[in-house]
């Protein structure tokens, strides 16, 4: 078992701010693509899951790209800098948008879980 991916993935779980900031820190780097792979490598995941983060990683910045937002120091169809950057902003707030509303989900999903296990020991246990 990789505990390594394990605690990543509780935290990408109860901790929306930081899958908020590795995605910023991702589609704002100077070249997305040498740096996704070397923030996979830091993080010391077995191959196995380290190949699926490689994939996830890969579609996020496809899926910036299918969008035409400009990642590194491109500029696509903007003519300074800082719109590109603010577009990339703006793209960046919009997807992970998403993100945070599913963690809320989950996060009320698993209160609902737990309260009926609550219940239920209580239940059992109090005749």
């Amino acid at each position: 078992m990789d505990f390594k991916y394990f605690r990543y993935s509780l935290r990408c779980f109860f901790d929306s701010d930081f899958k908020r900031e590795e995605i910023a820190d991702i589609l704002n780097a100077k070249e997305p693509e040498k740096f996704s792979r070397a923030y996979l490598k830091t993080l010391g995941f077995k191959e196995a899951n380290e190949a699926r983060m490689r994939i996830k990683f890969r579609m996020l910045i496809d899926k910036a790209y299918a969008d035409n937002v400009p990642l590194g120091d491109e500029l696509g169809v903007y003519t300074t800098p800082e719109d590109a950057y603010l577009a990339r902003q703006r793209y960046i707030a919009r997807y992970t948008k998403l993100g945070e509303t599913m963690a809320t989900v989950n996060k009320f999903l698993l209160m609902i879980v737990l309260a009926m296990f609550s219940i239920a020991i209580v239940l059992l246990f109090s005749r």
